[in-house]
């Protein structure tokens, strides 16, 4: 099965049929996919003409009628495409999660969050950029809520954890 993928080029002739007026139209889309702070920067980087590379946390939207595609063939094709057409060094694909990280070029990171399948971009550079408000949609949280009612509120928890596999695969290597 051949899968294709809209993603709206800011910078050069757009794809898919698309126009320039509705790439103009979808940036504050596509600006709401980037951590406040992270957007921020790109901005004043490309505003300045300096190039780098950024660690970026792309999380990958899970709902199969907008994909089409079962999530571990989504990541998949999600690294392969980053890849190949946006300059980008994937260096993780997590098995537990929707995320694909990697170092992408300051000038890609627009048109990568332009991909209807990418749900938001975090700093990958940050400490602790991995929060809540991935944990919380990966666990579903919101659907317990939803479903039953329950938020949390006044409830007495306990966090069972067996530590740290420093060997695990979905933990990046420095």
């Amino acid at each position: 099965m051949l899968f294709a993928f809209n993603c709206i080029s800011l910078a050069k002739p757009l794809a898919y049929g698309s126009s320039a007026e509705s790439a103009v139209k979808d940036e504050p889309y596509i600006e709401r996919k980037f951590e406040p702070r992270l957007w921020k920067e790109i901005q004043a980087l490309k505003s300045n003409g300096t190039m780098r590379d950024f660690s970026l946390i792309i999380r990958l939207k899970t709902d199969q009628r907008v994909t089409g595609m079962h999530i571990r063939d989504l990541k998949n094709y999600a690294a392969s495409l980053f890849t190949s057409n946006h300059n980008a060094t994937v260096y993780s694909v997590l098995s537990a999660l929707p995320i694909v990280m990697a170092k992408v070029p300051v000038a890609e990171a627009e048109e990568i969050a332009s991909c209807e399948f990418v749900e938001s971009i975090g700093d990958g550079d940050r400490r602790g950029s991995l929060g809540l408000d991935v944990s919380r949609s990966a666990i579903r949280a919101s659907d317990v809520k939803t479903a039953l009612g329950f938020d949390g509120w006044e409830k007495k928890i306990a966090i069972l954890d067996s530590g740290i596999d420093i060997n695990h695969p979905d933990r990046p290597r420095q």
